[in-house]
């Protein structure tokens, strides 16, 4: 550091001694070679520089306008910018005294000049918030957005000029009053002007989508940005050849954009979902689908399915059925690409929210197409993210009263009980939803299932895992609506068996009310041709003080007291139950229930206190 300290003595003693202009040049020009030098440890020059006051030197060249020419302060803010590669060295530039003059030269008539100070904002400025302030303060944004401006022009320009300018301009609009600010100022304008004028420039273009980017995460920059003549612009972009960066910055500022319903519906309605089908298609053909780390099988769909998570936007993809993407994604279903297989499998369960859709999905054969992927993908080591998007899709298809007796007949419940070993909690989630919606009021498929004692052990396990609360919800859920569903003996027996009691009677205490419901009304049809097994477990399960608490719950749900009251009743026909019936203070509840608004509660508790009555013998 010998050879610097030299310099940098010499560079303050030339301006303390007013050396001439070329004299003190010649010093900045042997500093600035620093860094240049084979081997260098630009770390410890930049520490040494800003230890030795260098920030203070070149406040004072800044502030000499008429006595250096613009070579020199080129060669200042070059040097500036090797210092603010560093934190340090940025925190140390974040100060008036070298920000004010640097934006004041960003209208200077030498380029050169013009370039080196965009260099040294742009680095002053990365992640450093101070320095944005400052900027902001003394009009910085307004200057750089004219700079940019006006360089849309200009011919003969030092190379890369317009990348390091918008570069210094994405490093500056990463808050939001200063996007503010920026939009203000006419950012947008210039910014499509770049992107329409620049298009084969992968840096520039990259920069301006990543600063549209920013600008959409402020409120206010995501409102214009929306307006239809800003996204038209944009998606007429997609006319031209684009590389893949390109590409995935575009992806990424419409996924940014894409934060609520109204934005995914003006997408959809300027048509960026069909583009985007086009070019998928167009890659597929021409068996450029991957390249690299970029493919378009897999980000051009994800963004094509958030899109679709909006409802408004969905109906309008729809179309009634004749929806280009509509028909575009249930193509996909038949690919041989995984991505676009799973995204199809996307696509239809975000089509299939309205029953309506369900119903012609059904007729489309979709439901075919997907089995096909799930018999496919049904093992332990199936593709986890295909199996959830298939199976989330068949449930939602199985909603509609008219699909589910058509589904059974495709063999959809064997597929899904084939899928019994699949370990992943998610996966299991989905697997459990669906079989739920085909058996409800099928009472076949429910005695069907019923009977398969293996399966219903399985479901047991599930109902007691505590790491996925829904897979424990939605098994325990199966449980009661086998019940429930298939009105038959042998499952009610082949419940028990299955220690099945315990998770559905637990279930009576759930703090959702139709749930214990779907728990009160299956425990009281298994009670009915399995009392002696209720006997024998209710103590350890505590019963009859669930019930009692239901009762007395601060819950008025006439259903829920109604079930709860026929469970009772059923309970009372065993002389062992009533003995722990007397062990509560039920008979009370009882008496208040008999004045119930409610002619079937007033029955049924009155039946109950004369059960219990008549148990008490003279």
């Amino acid at each position: 550091m010998d050879e610097l300290s030299d310099q940098l003595h010499k560079l303050n003693l030339g301006i303390k001694e007013n050396q001439t202009a070329p004299e003190i040049q010649k010093i900045l020009s042997q500093i600035n070679k620093q860094f240049s030098v084979e081997g260098c440890n630009k770390k410890a020059i930049v520490e040494f520089l800003i230890k030795s006051g260098i920030v203070d030197t070149f406040s004072l060249i800044l502030k000499s306008r008429e006595r250096f020419s613009a070579s020199t302060f080129a060669l200042v803010a070059e040097i500036l910018a090797e210092v603010a590669k560093l934190d340090s060295g940025r925190q140390t530039c974040s100060d008036a005294a070298i920000i004010v003059p640097l934006l004041e030269l960003l209208s200077n008539n030498d380029s050169n000049v013009v370039l080196q100070v965009c260099r040294a904002l742009g680095n002053i400025c990365y992640e450093n918030d101070t320095a944005r302030s400052l900027i902001k303060e003394h009009n910085g944004v307004y200057r750089l957005v004219q700079l940019l401006r006006n360089l849309l022009e200009k011919e003969d320009l030092p190379e890369n000029m317009r990348t390091i300018a918008s570069g210094c301009l994405l490093n500056l609009t990463d808050t939001y009053e200063i996007q503010d600010q920026a939009i203000d100022a006419g950012i947008l304008d210039v910014l499509l002007q770049y992107l329409l004028k620049f298009s084969s420039d992968e840096d520039v273009v990259t920069h301006c989508l990543l600063v549209l980017s920013c600008l959409a995460d402020s409120q206010k920059g995501r409102g214009k940005i929306l307006e239809k003549s800003v996204l038209s612009s944009l998606l007429n972009l997609f006319e031209k050849p684009l590389k893949d960066d390109i590409m995935d910055s575009f992806l990424e500022l419409f996924g940014n954009l894409c934060e609520n319903d109204s934005a995914k519906l003006s997408l959809a309605k300027m048509g960026l979902c069909e583009k985007l089908v086009e070019i998928v298609q167009k890659h597929l053909n021409s068996g450029s689908a991957v390249t690299g780390s970029f493919n378009i099988c897999k980000t051009i769909p994800d963004l094509i399915i958030l899109i679709l998570t909006g409802d408004a936007s969905m109906e309008h993809l729809w179309n009634n059925g004749q929806g280009v993407v509509y028909k575009a994604t249930l193509s996909w279903l038949k690919s041989n690409d995984e991505n676009l297989l799973t995204a199809g499998a996307l696509a239809t369960g975000n089509f299939a929210r309205r029953d309506s859709h369900c119903i012609q999905m059904l007729a489309d054969g979709v439901v075919e197409q997907l089995k096909t992927i799930l018999i496919k993908h049904s093992g332990k080591d199936g593709d986890i993210r295909m199996q959830h998007a298939v199976l989330a899709a068949l449930r939602n298809l199985a909603i509609p009263a008219q699909n589910k007796a058509a589904m059974v007949k495709l063999g959809i419940v064997t597929n899904l009980i084939d899928m019994m070993n699949v370990e992943t909690f998610p996966v299991v989630f989905k697997l459990l939803g669906t079989l739920r919606m085909l058996l409800d009021k099928q009472e076949e498929v429910a005695k069907s299932v019923g009977e398969n004692l293996e399966f219903v052990k399985r479901l047991v396990s599930w109902s007691s895992v505590e790491d996925h609360p829904g897979v424990k919800g939605e098994a325990t859920r199966l449980l009661a609506w086998l019940a429930k569903n298939s009105k038959s003996v042998s499952v009610m027996k082949n419940l028990v068996k299955a220690d099945a009691l315990a998770p559905i009677i637990s279930m009576m205490k759930s703090e959702h009310v139709v749930m214990q419901n779907e728990a009160l009304v299956a425990i009281s049809l298994i009670a009915v041709s399995c009392l002696s097994d209720i006997e024998e477990i209710a103590s350890s399960t505590d019963l009859i003080n669930i019930l009692h608490q239901i009762l007395i719950g601060d819950i008025a749900v006439p259903e829920l007291t109604q079930n709860a009251l026929s469970l009772l009743v059923v309970l009372m026909c065993s002389a062992k139950l009533r003995n722990l019936v007397n062990n509560t203070p039920i008979r009370t509840n009882l008496k208040a229930l008999k004045n119930h608004s409610e002619k079937k509660i007033r029955d049924l508790a009155s039946n109950a206190i004369q059960m219990l009555e008549a148990s008490h013998g003279p």
